[in-house]
């Protein structure tokens, strides 16, 4: 068995090597990752924070993994999920481009990110982007992700593109004539963008 059969086993079939395979296949990519991490410390001449042998800071991951997934498990009973229409991406009409993007923030210290993807008509990948946004809100966050994927696409040359969100207040937000949102600057930047020579249809999913 050559090493990459061997990793894709202790990752998939764990009992085939662990007396005791519970949360094994977690361990074993956490042992993986704590390896490498050490490795580029070493290479790059970049000193651990964390002193702690590499088996001790994998046995920490793996709890902070089983705790993270017991408290996922603990929300999805609590507030089942209702899935209403496709769960597919569907293409644009011919002769239209699809810009998807997602946003996060955290509400530790209020960072957020944003990323997304251009796709064709056939669904093929033309080109993604990912940013990040600094310490913003929930509604900023949101509309960052609009305008970064609207400059990607104008950037392209994209004379036809549909921008699916799934923020609703964001899109009502960016079609209401007047910004009550006056303290969010993002906004008429989007706006000015929208109303270039190209068209542009914002649609909520």
């Amino acid at each position: 068995m050559d090493i990459k059969n061997w990793v894709e086993v202790n990752l998939t079939r764990p009992s085939m090597f662990a007396k005791e395979s519970k949360d094994w296949e977690i361990l074993f990519g956490s042992v993986l990752w704590n390896i490498w991490i050490m490795r580029n410390s070493i290479v790059f001449n970049n000193p651990m924070e964390d002193n702690t042998g590499i088996l001790e800071r994998s046995r920490r991951m793996t709890n902070s993994i089983n705790n993270a997934n017991r408290e996922r498990d603990q929300a999805n009973k609590s507030q089942p999920i209702e899935l209403v229409g496709p769960t597919v991406w569907l293409p644009p009409s011919e002769g239209w481009e699809k810009l998807n993007t997602d946003a996060a923030r955290r509400n530790t210290d209020g960072k957020a990110a944003c990323g997304g993807v251009i796709r064709y008509l056939n669904g093929k990948w033309r080109i993604g982007f990912k940013k990040f946004i600094g310490i913003c809100s929930t509604m900023e966050a949101e509309l960052w992700r609009v305008y970064t994927g609207l400059r990607c696409a104008w950037e392209q040359g994209i004379q036809q593109l549909i921008v699916e969100v799934d923020s609703l207040e964001a899109i009502q937000t960016l079609k209401n004539s007047t910004n009550k949102e006056g303290n969010i600057t993002i906004i008429p930047y989007i706006r000015e963008l929208i109303n270039r020579d190209w068209n542009v249809r914002l649609q909520h999913v």
